[in-house]
């Protein structure tokens, strides 16, 4: 089972030195490295070339990109793995048996794996089956660095290069919700990730989130996004349990037949 395991990188060498290290010192071998370098202007470019001359299955490309989702598809469409996963320069893997423990999962009857990513902060671990919602994606994503997509599938969809930070949430919603692609959750450490960068900005962050997922939907749909987005939260949900007993759907019903006059 070949693994693609992509890195993109700019002008940030000791993060790359970092990642491609992590590659290096993994147990499973059967994998092939893909570099998108956005014509790096430090040493990435040395580094590169020194690290791929040592590797046969490493290849690279270094020029000049309109943004980090346009890099990636780049690197999909060089990528040759049943599997591809995501390792950016910076990020790594979490220890040298990540993608051992990991690859016994990829059976090829899954398009989706998702394990744990661990960084200074948190610990996210990878959302489960029936968390899947709109909700979710609404609210929050999945970790690109620990998740391992079926090539085919990324193929399908690619990222949408209009989106400058949740072109990898559009994605997931539209294979994984939209799709109804195959999914699995598995508890294994998969990488270490830096803290995200753009996507750090909270409020821009979710503002493009809502903007991409409406995009997805029919119009008619906006009013029900908007709720999500405004009342789903614990104590309103735990409101929204005690008003949805029959007794007010009962009256609820009686109002709207007979024109909000009981």
């Amino acid at each position: 089972m070949k693994i693609s395991i992509i890195t993109v990188n700019r002008n940030n060498n000791q993060g790359l030195i970092k990642t491609l290290q992590s590659v290096k010192m993994q147990s499973y071998k059967d994998y092939e490295l893909i570099i998108v370098d956005g014509a790096s202007s430090d040493q990435s470019i040395d580094t590169i070339k020194e690290y791929s001359e040592n590797s046969p299955s490493t290849k690279y490309v270094s020029e000049k990109d309109t943004g980090i989702y346009n890099a990636m598809n780049k690197g999909i469409n060089l990528s040759m793995g049943e599997y591809l996963i995501f390792m950016n320069s910076g990020d790594s893997f979490f220890d040298k048996d990540s993608l051992q423990n990991s690859v016994i999962y990829l059976n090829g009857m899954v398009d989706i794996v998702s394990g744990i990513a661990i960084s200074d902060k948190y610990v996210m671990n990878p959302v489960t089956p029936d968390q899947l919602s709109l909700s979710f994606f609404l609210k929050s994503s999945m970790n690109h660095q620990s998740t391992f997509i079926k090539s085919s599938l990324m193929k399908k969809y690619y990222y949408n290069e209009k989106y400058k930070i949740v072109s990898d949430t559009e994605f997931f919603f539209k294979a994984m919700i939209l799709g109804n692609c195959t999914y699995r959750d598995i508890s294994v450490k998969v990488c270490y990730c830096e803290q995200e960068g753009v996507s750090r900005d909270i409020k821009k962050s979710l503002a493009e989130r809502y903007m991409a997922i409406k995009a997805l939907l029919p119009e008619r749909m906006e009013d029900d996004i908007d709720f999500i987005i405004k009342y789903n939260n614990p104590i309103l949900r735990k409101i929204g349990d005690i008003l949805y007993r029959d007794f007010f759907r009962i009256l609820y019903d009686k109002i709207v037949r007979r024109g909000g006059r009981i």
